[in-house]
């Protein structure tokens, strides 16, 4: 990793702890909206949209029978509240983990979802929880990463933890024209 990679991280990692903590949020932190907003105007994305995103995503991971999962850039933790019950183990990342307080102190949250404060390039075998994943998820993240390089980097890292067999999933990746 260069040191510019890794300021452009932090620095992601300070606005998203804002946008969670300080009031810029929208929606709420029980139905994992917070922080969706319309780039170009600025409002709330329509929550029916956001769930029917969500729901075909969810679709099409339970299409592929995980049973241990890594969600790098879980953000809110709207996948992991609607999969995270369903599989044997959920191991959930972020630059932040204020997205997803009210998962962490939900003393009913499924007992195989676990959260770490973590960026991408920080991932390997010896942080990550019970064996490897069978699906390792990076939905709408990719495009905060610094560069092709970095993306490079971590997808590399991220097949070396990845179980045999297994899959690693790309969602919602923008177009960068």
């Amino acid at each position: 990793m260069t040191s510019a990679q890794v300021d452009r991280v932090d620095a992601w990692s300070a606005v998203y702890e804002e946008v969670y903590t300080d009031g810029h949020a929208r929606g709420t932190a029980a139905d994992g909206l917070e922080g969706w907003v319309d780039a170009l105007s600025g409002r709330p994305l329509p929550a029916e949209i956001m769930w029917e995103w969500r729901d075909a995503t969810v679709d099409r991971l339970r299409g592929l029978r995980p049973v241990r999962v890594l969600d790098v850039g879980t953000g809110t933790g709207m996948i992991a509240r609607a999969l995270a019950s369903e599989v044997r183990s959920y191991h959930a990342v972020d630059l932040t983990l204020a997205g997803v307080r009210d998962l962490l102190d939900d003393p009913g949250r499924p007992s195989g979802l676990t959260f770490d404060r973590r960026a991408a390039h920080e991932l390997s075998p010896q942080v990550l929880p019970g064996d490897r994943p069978d699906l390792i998820l990076l939905n709408s993240v990719v495009h905060y990463f610094p560069d092709m390089d970095y993306l490079e980097v971590v997808l590399t890292g991220l097949l070396d933890l990845l179980a045999p067999g297994g899959v690693l999933f790309l969602g919602d990746l923008r177009d960068a024209r």
